[in-house]
């Protein structure tokens, strides 16, 4: 039985000295009185109070020990004073209807009533059963949680952990289904059917896994179409024949979502999808991975009857798919791949025009592939492939399979460990770094050249540099100097001997190796009947002993490669053309701005003399 002190008289009171004190309950009669919090020890009532002067001559009262009471109570002093009801704290409500209590929140200002307070957060228990065994029930109450935060017009329904199987269910819009946890929260559903449709914009689901469990034919985890604004954050999609399939939609919003072991990935689609489907745009995806898919894309994008246009994905990894494609773009155009990291994949990207002859934009333009890396398996690219672009990215064993793409296809500042291409057109492959164009600041104290900017070329690589540089005497106020230069340089194909040839090779065909898997362009055929030397431009990877070579395409040629690549300098092509030399003061007598060839590298170098200290501006530009 709970039980309060009374408190008024537990210390000197001014006034109240020897006063009788009636202790009274919430019907006016005397209320049971005790000496402990027990309330087993009995005292009197009234209780009259112990009294005390002080030194001024003020009397005090106060009751002799403490006095406990189990019931509301008022008091009444020797008859004439009379205190208001002090009522027993709250501690429990079973039993009571406090709907109507009012509660104020720490800090808070404004009391409002329990239900209204309670009605503030909707939790799907306040609306029904969930468990782990009744299919029905656990749907049921989702869904009427779902309704009561769409009244509201938006909100989250918070889902407790725990593993629930459910059937299909909607939400609309502005409603967030929100679980504790992905991982913690798991909804299940075997159903041949969409599982969770969003029917309306700036709705979603967050924090929990969302499981197919044996990949049923025809399961879908998350389906919409023409939604705007769908939201999904921290959320695990797992074991479904598809794991999204979004018919238009636009803007939508995902963090850290991941899609696992099901039979194909997400579905972007731009399609009209009974008329209520639209283009697909302005997807951005952040984090999560994809990883497992067994048939179809990991991630597709594909132009059907709309366009689709305008999306990203942001540090996604895409992880051990032996499906169709790792990321698959049909007719998608504007797209961005940034950070994304693919490994243990077939198939890392797949590069296609959408056959929808009616359909204006319907072939892959813009494609960027921003950092990351990518590693063992086939990158495929066909059709209009225009503006496609891998900068900066990490490419290790992958195969890029140039069908018949008809724009050249750029490597910017890539790193390649291995990589080939193949296919009917791999010299579209193309590469270019911005070493190409540089600028630096030197410093020259003697009279000997220095190498200010140098530039390595491949095998078959043609150089046209054009050089812009000032120098200026630190120690001198007349001299300094001025050139505008240009020089060509040219280094030799490299040399791949061979022996056994069983069909004579053809110039300007690509040549392949069996095991290395290396490519390279033919451009010259040193052959006597069975043996031979072949000249070699855009190689790509590097050529094993004793391995078969064969080519690629239409013609036939084969034979054994007989020992190593042979590699030539570079030489320079031709004289220096000068545009501007002009000097001042005695910097006519500094060795100047040359150009010199050393190994694989072509050098620019400054030169002042052993008088001067001279500072060095350098800007170089090359064409190649």
């Amino acid at each position: 039985m709970p039980a309060q002190r009374i408190f008024q008289f537990d210390t000197w009171q001014p006034g109240y000295a020897g006063s009788t004190v009636y202790v009274r309950d919430g019907s006016g009669a005397l209320a049971a009185v005790f000496t402990d919090e027990a309330l087993t020890q009995p005292a009197p009532n009234p209780q009259i109070l112990i009294q005390t002067t002080d030194t001024a001559g003020v009397s005090y009262g106060k009751f002799a020990e403490p006095i406990y009471t189990a019931a509301d109570y008022a008091l009444d002093i020797d008859t004439t004073q009379q205190t208001g009801v002090q009522r027993l704290p709250l501690t429990t409500l079973a039993g009571q209807d406090a709907s109507q209590a009012e509660v104020t929140a720490t800090n808070g200002t404004v009391a409002r009533p329990l239900a209204a307070r309670a009605a503030d957060v909707i939790r799907a228990l306040d609306h029904g059963a969930l468990d782990d065994t009744s299919t029905a029930a656990n749907t049921a109450t989702l869904q009427a949680a779902i309704g009561i935060a769409a009244a509201a017009g938006a909100g989250a329904v918070l889902v407790p952990a725990g593993t629930y199987q459910i059937n299909a269910i909607t939400i609309p819009q502005g409603v967030i289904l929100t679980g504790a946890g992905r991982g913690a929260t798991i909804l299940v559903s075997q159903i041949a059917d969409d599982v969770v449709t969003i029917a309306g914009d700036d709705a979603g689901l967050a924090d929990l896994t969302l499981d197919g469990v044996n990949v049923v034919a025809g399961g879908i985890g998350i389906a919409s179409q023409a939604v705007t604004g769908l939201i999904l954050r921290h959320v695990q999609i797992a074991r479904f024949a598809t794991a999204m399939r979004h018919q238009g939609g636009f803007d939508h919003r995902y963090t850290d979502v991941s899609v696992y072991a099901c039979a194909e990935g997400p579905r972007f689609l731009g399609d009209a999808a009974e008329d209520v489907g639209n283009t697909f745009t302005g997807l951005h995806w952040v984090g999560g991975k994809v990883s497992a898919t067994t048939t179809g894309a990991a991630v597709a994008f594909e132009a059907d009857d709309r366009p689709v246009d305008h999306n990203a994905l942001v540090h996604v990894e895409i992880l051990d798919n032996i499906g169709t494609a790792g990321i698959t773009l049909v007719g998608a155009q504007f797209t961005t791949l940034e950070r994304c990291a693919w490994e243990g994949n077939v198939n890392i990207l797949s590069v296609e025009d959408c056959t929808n002859v009616d359909l204006p934009d319907r072939e892959v333009i813009s494609l960027r592939v921003l950092g990351g890396s990518m590693a063992d398996g086939t990158i495929a690219l066909d059709g209009l492939c225009q503006d496609i672009v891998f900068e900066s990215v990490e490419i290790v064993g992958a195969d890029f399979v140039m069908t018949t793409p008809v724009h050249n296809i750029l490597l910017k500042n890539c790193t390649e460990y291995g990589a080939r291409a193949s296919g009917s057109e791999p010299r579209k492959l193309t590469r270019f770094r911005d070493i190409h164009r540089g600028g630096v600041i030197g410093l020259t104290t003697d009279g000997d050249p220095v190498v200010a900017w140098a530039l390595t070329l491949n095998p078959g690589e043609v150089a046209m540099i054009e050089v812009r540089a000032t120098g200026r005497a630190l120690n001198n106020a007349t001299e300094y100097a001025v050139y505008h230069t240009e020089q060509a340089a040219r280094r030799p194909g490299a040399t791949l001997p061979y022996d056994n040839r069983t069909t004579a090779f053809s110039i300007g065909s690509t040549v392949q190796g069996a095991d290395s898997g290396a490519t390279a362009l033919i451009v010259a055929d040193d052959s006597d009947d069975t043996t031979g030397t072949l000249t070699l431009y855009d190689i790509i990877g590097t050529f094993e002993d004793n391995e078969i070579i064969t080519e690629t395409g239409e013609t036939t040629g084969s034979a054994q490669v007989n020992g190593a690549l042979g590699f030539n300098a570079v030489a320079l092509a031709g004289s220096t053309v000068s545009h501007v030399s002009e000097t001042g003061g005695t910097a006519s007598t500094w060795g100047g701005l040359s150009f010199a060839a050393s190994g694989p590298e072509i050098q620019v170098k400054v030169d002042g003399d052993a008088n001067d200290a001279v500072e060095w501006r350098v800007d170089c530009r090359v064409t190649i």
